[in-house]
């Protein structure tokens, strides 16, 4: 039976969970992030000879397990996360760029926010929220 382990990589403790093609829940598992992590998470995928290894941010946070899991010759992936997932997201809508500065205006300092949006040293035309974001998100399709 093929399964797939998905890591959630955290600074002290990752957390595996396999699952079946069907995506039921088959096990969990809980490790400290150490040096012996590898061979914790190993041993309990053991029953789970045909598994394909889901690193969510193997390119960051679970970097160093996605390594390591290479290194013993398992097969692994890279998961974008969350937030990731959902500026992709945005980002092939074409709403990314527009609700990045919504966001940056938003998370901005009194000062720092009466700079962004101008043009020139002069106010932007543009007041207010920005119309397209008033519809609700195409779905992909």
């Amino acid at each position: 039976m093929q399964v797939i382990i998905g890591v959630d990589p955290h600074k002290a403790s990752h957390t595996a969970v396999a699952i079946s093609t069907t995506e039921d829940e088959l096990a969990r598992k809980k490790v400290r992030a150490t040096r012996t992590q590898v061979d914790q998470l190993l041993a309990w995928a053991e029953p789970f000879p045909t598994r394909l290894w889901a690193i969510e941010g193997a390119d960051g946070m679970g970097y160093l397990l996605a390594q390591q899991l290479v290194a013993t010759g398992e097969h692994v992936l890279s998961v974008p996360d969350a937030a990731t997932a959902e500026r992709l997201r945005l980002t092939a809508t074409g709403l990314g760029p527009v609700l990045e500065k919504s966001r940056r205006t938003r998370r901005a300092p009194p000062r720092e926010r009466d700079r962004i949006g101008r043009a020139g040293g002069r106010p932007s035309a543009v007041k207010g929220p920005v119309p397209a974001l008033a519809a609700p998100l195409p779905t992909p399709c």
